[in-house]
């Protein structure tokens, strides 16, 4: 073959399109986790559910009854991941209701719904969100979406309130739609209603393969090697 056809070749060869390898995908979520009174009410976390093994699935949980804290209704915990290095999670409560009062410094909490949810890929880092339908706490109005992190009430040494918390270590993406903490450094407890995780994530590897447009052109590389390789013969036998 002359310099022309591998030149060719070459070009063809880093041309070729990669197929995916499988790549790891975690994730996991859950409802409801309390821990409030020194252990009086400490509940869950609830209705978990995580992934691996593909492609996961939801644990569904009737309720809660949190004692004289209040109860909720119907809590979720969905994770899916697959082996292409993807996943997702959503924790979710519905019909929240917290009693204020039971808890030094913490308003009464009402909810129609609280939701976590996270989605990774393993590049760009994972992505999350979080969605209160209908929240308030004492008087104030919670928005639907808040932004990553919001602190909606706090009493240092007392009482801390953020929803959409958003908190990333080394690959991985933890969402907690609300959480409570009491005391200094959550000391005295917590509460977390809605929690997602995604990550860590491997994306997937790029793996050469012979793809029919591939093939094609080695063949035609080998159709006009072998053409200027009969025209030389000629040429050398018509000289000699």
């Amino acid at each position: 073959m002359g310099a022309g056809a591998l030149a060719a070749a070459l070009i063809l060869l880093t041309g070729v399109p990669a197929a995916a390898a499988p790549g790891d995908a975690n994730s996991s979520a859950y409802a409801l986790q309390v821990n409030v009174l020194g252990g009086t009410v400490n509940v869950g976390p609830l209705a978990t559910h995580a992934c691996p093994p593909p492609p996961g699935g939801t644990t569904t949980v009737a309720g809660a009854n949190l004692g004289a804290l209040g109860s909720t209704g119907v809590l979720n915990g969905s994770a899916t991941c697959d082996t292409n290095g993807v996943s997702s999670a959503t924790g979710s409560a519905a019909d929240v209701a917290l009693l204020g009062g039971v808890v030094p410094g913490l308003p009464a909490l009402t909810a129609t719904l609280i939701s976590a949810t996270c989605s990774a890929n393993g590049s760009p880092p994972p992505l999350g969100s979080s969605t209160l339908i209908g929240a308030t706490l004492g008087t104030i109005a919670i928005a639907v979406h808040p932004e990553p992190n919001t602190t909606i009430l706090n009493i240092p040494g007392v009482v801390q309130v953020i929803v959409n918390e958003q908190i990333r270590t080394g690959g991985v993406l933890n969402v907690n739609a609300l959480h409570v903490i009491l005391g200094p450094d959550g000391g005295l407890g917590d509460i977390i209603i809605g929690h997602a995780s995604c990550g860590p994530n491997t994306p997937v590897a790029g793996v050469p393969i012979l793809t029919p447009i591939f093939l094609a052109g080695l063949g035609g590389i080998a159709v006009v090697a072998f053409g200027v390789y009969m025209m030389r013969r000629r040429t050398s036998a018509s000289l000699a």
